[in-house]
């Protein structure tokens, strides 16, 4: 009897060492995994660490994103990354990272349970797995939480149908969850800071710097594909006398004003920038000499349209001048970062012959 006792314990000892070595093994395999999260230095990195990486670690169908994005600001920030670094693109995240910015959506995200879910897939959890639902057969649906807010969910997608059960312990996934919600807000965070690095806090468009390193990646695409990239250089006329009239606040009044007619006339493919001062310039991918010099009448006919409005019931007529430049890169074995200081410069001096012309006017540097 006591033989059998104590095969019996040791049977049970066996499996409780098992089981210890398996959740050790686990454990092993979150930290590590844990560390490569932390310390991913940007929000594409993050996705790309648990789309793939916790896949294929913890043998999961599918691994996905659902982040709360109200007013699509972060899908914004992401869009910008994306046109400083060519490695970054939203496309490669378009199955697994999924954005709400739905009022209706958000609000219906909100009243599900803020702790994790083990269960068998269906018909409500269906949309957090796009293209692999047919795969799933039980998931782990993780709330992602910061400082009491829910910013979005985690999906683990398993192909086996008991691989998340209801009865499981939820501390392995619970701590996942913690974690990544902390990255991802981090790494969001960051995406903010390095957009504000790139945008001119009174108009909120696009810096010099900026303007200057996208004309370079114009540019060498344009190389690639034997294309003409344009440039404006648009300074507004006499706008030392709009600023001695209404003081520096209506200067600045003018300058957003500005901004907004530029943007308003200009398509969703060029790039706007404030330059400095009453600066501003505008590239055009895909655009010859006679594009762009039709793009800068339209500019200056928007301007006579749509006067600056300085008050209740002010307002002043603005007028600009344009300088216009094209680059024909077929011709042009140069550096793009050379290009696009040479092509700066040319429709800078455009722009100094409208003025010196008469002003409200646009200029071609060919025809100087």
């Amino acid at each position: 009897m006591a033989t059998g006792q104590q095969k019996q314990a040791s049977l049970s000892l066996a499996a409780l060492l098992k089981e210890a070595r398996i959740n050790e093994e686990k454990l092993i395999h979150l930290q590590s995994m844990e560390m490569k999260l932390l310390t991913a230095d940007s929000f594409y990195e993050v996705c790309q660490t648990l789309i793939d990486d916790y896949r294929r670690q913890f043998n999961l169908r599918a691994v996905t994103l659902t982040l709360i994005d109200r007013g699509r600001q972060l899908h914004q920030y992401l869009e910008e990354t994306e046109k400083e670094d060519a490695d970054c693109k939203l496309t490669d995240l378009e199955n697994n990272v999924f954005f709400v910015s739905d009022y209706q959506e958000i609000a219906r995200l909100q009243t599900l349970r803020h702790e994790p879910l083990l269960a068998e897939l269906d018909e409500a959890h269906e949309k957090f797995f796009g293209e692999y639902v047919d795969d799933v057969e039980s998931l782990a649906l993780l709330p992602l939480m910061r400082k009491g807010e829910l910013i979005g969910f985690l999906a683990l997608g398993s192909v086996d149908p008991v691989r998340y059960s209801p009865d499981m312990a939820t501390d392995f996934v619970s701590r996942l969850a913690s974690i990544v919600a902390v990255c991802v807000q981090n790494a969001v965070h960051l995406e903010q800071v390095k957009l504000m690095g790139l945008i001119d806090p009174l108009t909120q468009q696009r810096n010099r710097r900026y303007f200057y390193k996208r004309m370079a990646q114009e540019l060498k695409r344009a190389q690639r594909h034997s294309e003409k990239v344009s440039c404006l250089y648009i300074d507004v006329d006499d706008f030392k006398a709009v600023n001695d009239e209404y003081g520096h606040s209506g200067g600045d009044v003018a300058l957003m004003h500005v901004a907004r007619v530029i943007d308003y006339v200009m398509r969703e493919t060029d790039v706007t920038a404030r330059l400095g001062g009453e600066e501003f310039g505008v590239i055009l991918p895909a655009t010859n000499e006679i594009g762009a010099m039709d793009a800068a009448r339209r500019i200056i006919a928007a301007f006579h349209e749509m006067p600056c409005e300085m008050g209740r019931s002010i307002e002043i007529p603005i007028t600009v001048s344009v300088g216009v430049a094209c680059c024909d890169t077929e011709d042009m074995i140069a550096e793009p970062t050379i290009l696009a200081n040479k092509l700066v410069d040319q429709a800078d001096k455009a722009l100094y012959k409208a003025k010196n012309s008469g002003k409200d006017q646009a200029q071609s540097f060919s025809s100087l």
